[in-house]
Order: C-alpha cells, then sequence, then structure tokens
C-alpha cells in the first residue's frame, strides 16, 4: 500500500466519522427543540388557564351584581325619573330637591326694579 492509498483510507474514514459526528448533533439540537416546544405548550396552557379563571371570576362577579340588584329593585326602591322641559314651565319650580330662594320671595322683582331705576324718579 502506498502513501496514497493511505490517506484516502483515512479521508474515508474521517468522512464517516465526521458524518456520524454531524448526525449526533443533529439528534441533539432536535432533543432541544422538542423539549423547548414541549415547555412553551405548556407554558400557554397554563397562561390559557388563568385567563380562564379570571373570566370566570369576573362573570361570577357581574351575576352576584345582578342578582343583588334585582332583589333591591323588588323591593320597591325604584328611583323615579323627571322629565322637565325648560321651555315649558316657568314657574318657581327646579325640580326634586333643589330650592330658588331668590324666586321664593315676594316683591323681590319689583324692589330690585325700584332700586335700579331709582335715581332716575328724582
Amino acid at each position: 500500500m502506498g502513501e496514497v492509498e493511505l490517506r484516502a483510507k483515512k479521508k474515508k474514514k474521517k468522512g464517516i466519522k465526521g458524518l456520524i459526528q454531524l448526525i449526533k448533533v443533529a439528534i441533539l439540537a432536535g432533543i432541544v427543540v422538542a423539549k423547548v416546544t414541549l415547555l412553551l405548550k405548556i407554558f400557554e396552557a397554563a397562561i390559557k388557564f388563568k385567563l380562564v379563571l379570571i373570566a370566570f371570576g369576573g362573570l361570577l362577579i357581574h351575576g352576584i351584581r345582578l342578582y343583588m340588584d334585582l332583589k333591591a329593585n323588588k323591593k320597591g326602591h325604584e328611583e323615579t325619573i323627571v322629565y322637565k322641559n325648560p321651555y315649558e314651565h316657568g314657574g318657581d319650580w327646579n325640580g326634586p330637591g333643589e330650592y330658588n330662594a331668590a324666586r321664593s320671595i315676594d316683591g323681590l322683582d319689583e324692589y330690585v326694579q325700584n332700586l335700579a331705576y331709582s335715581f332716575y324718579k328724582q
């Protein structure tokens, strides 16, 4: 065997060893990718579960609030709605709970009018 044949055999063995090493690295990379994917799926499922719990809690709170509102309205605590048009009435009434002291004093308008024009009457 000559030197050229020995180099060819070594190169052939080195090529097979390199190919085996490359296959090992590829298998290892595939395992790492599979593990990372599995961890991401587990994390995603945990987040979805938490969001479902939050949504269910909100629904439960709104349901309880609706029940309490319906229970309170059943007892007769309904609000009265007063519709008023400012162009239709001109009286002293301003609505429930409001009091206009200036309009309730009799003769105040005449007094103010006389006071304003008292200088011209002299």
